[in-house]
């Protein structure tokens, strides 16, 4: 890893030599600059455009150092952008490693299907067949920042808000439980919250919870 100085700081900045026409340089991950140093480029010619646009890049990597922290499920998780061209999540010590090409899409990708494994297992768990028929579901996930989740009973497809990956289990358990619920109920009337009682008998408590920020 080499440094460069941008307005009297040291920066971290990685080079990536590739074959391809274009160079880039983003900024990656937190304090650090990588650059893709096209076959028609140099890692010096790079660095002089690095500092001839060092206050924009300056500001991306003040943006990056004070963002939330990124979390799986209410828990922090470090980002770490690697060669592999697919996602690992080393869950033991809380780092998910993304490919540095297209790593947002990458990791949209690694959020549905680790957030329906997790539905999964709660369904293969549900201990109140009797009450509710969970077969035959078709569960959707979409990012939204209006709903956690929906459910439509004629065609039994529930949609959860994908964002629940990044907050704590509970709550992804609490609107899944809301939304089985309406598999039997479809309003909120005091049938409905009967049944969720039975579902998820703290659902008031979590709720709150969720709330709050």
């Amino acid at each position: 890893m080499n440094t460069i100085e941008l307005n009297g700081q040291s920066v971290d900045v990685v080079f990536h030599h590739k074959k391809t026409r274009h160079s880039y340089v983003r900024v990656k991950s937190p304090g650090v600059i990588h650059v893709t140093v096209g076959k028609n480029a140099s890692a010096k010619r790079m660095e002089k455009y690095i500092k001839t646009h060092q206050q924009s890049i300056l500001k991306n990597l003040d943006s990056y150092l004070h963002e939330k922290k990124y979390q799986l499920f209410g828990v922090d998780v470090d980002k770490v952008l690697t060669e592999r061209k697919d996602v690992f999540y080393d869950e033991d010590n809380q780092i998910i490693y993304l490919p540095q090409i297209d790593s947002e899409k990458h990791l949209k990708k690694f959020e549905k299907e680790y957030l329906l494994s997790t539905v999964e297992k709660m369904l293969i768990q549900f201990p109140h067949t009797k009450l509710i028929n969970i077969h035959n579901l078709t569960i959707n996930t979409r990012y939204t920042t209006t709903v956690h989740g929906s459910c439509n009973a004629r065609k039994r497809r529930i949609n959860l808000n994908l964002y629940l990956v990044r907050r704590k289990k509970e709550f992804l358990y609490y609107v899944l439980m809301h939304e089985l619920a309406h598999l039997k109920v479809q309003n909120h009337s005091k049938a409905f919250y009967q049944v969720l009682d039975i579902l998820c008998p703290n659902h008031k408590e979590i709720k709150k919870a969720m709330k709050r920020r």
